[in-house]
């Protein structure tokens, strides 16, 4: 969305890949739910934060989808904007691995599933 993102090619293509089978789950075209600020009416924050979440490293989707649950995909797109970044370089020597990209889709399996 107009940011400069440099990224090693592989990097993007898993990241490409991990953000569709995010937004298929989530019935909503955001484009990156991982990265970036999410701020909260109280209301809304006591609805999301009041279980323990399933997944501990990809919670974000897990917040996308309870705020649906809540108040309903056509609400949560007018009440959520999405602000991409200007600027990212990827620094080599991540720590994401292709064993830690295939364990993320499990895991959003699981998520989608206890969603349902």
């Amino acid at each position: 969305m107009g940011a400069n993102i440099a990224k090693e090619s592989s990097r993007e293509i898993i990241s490409l890949t991990i953000s569709k089978i995010i937004q298929k789950i989530l019935g909503m075209p955001f484009k990156d739910t991982q990265c970036g600020a999410k701020v909260f009416t109280r209301q809304a924050a006591n609805h999301v934060f009041s279980k323990k979440f399933l997944i501990s490293w990809i919670f974000d989707v897990a917040i996308f989808l309870r705020i649906n649950s809540k108040y309903g995909k056509d609400k949560v797109q007018q009440y959520l904007c999405e602000q991409p970044l200007k600027i990212w370089v990827h620094e080599d020597g991540s720590k994401l691995s292709m064993k830690d990209s295939i364990k993320i889709v499990y895991q959003l399996e699981q998520i989608a599933f206890s969603y349902r």
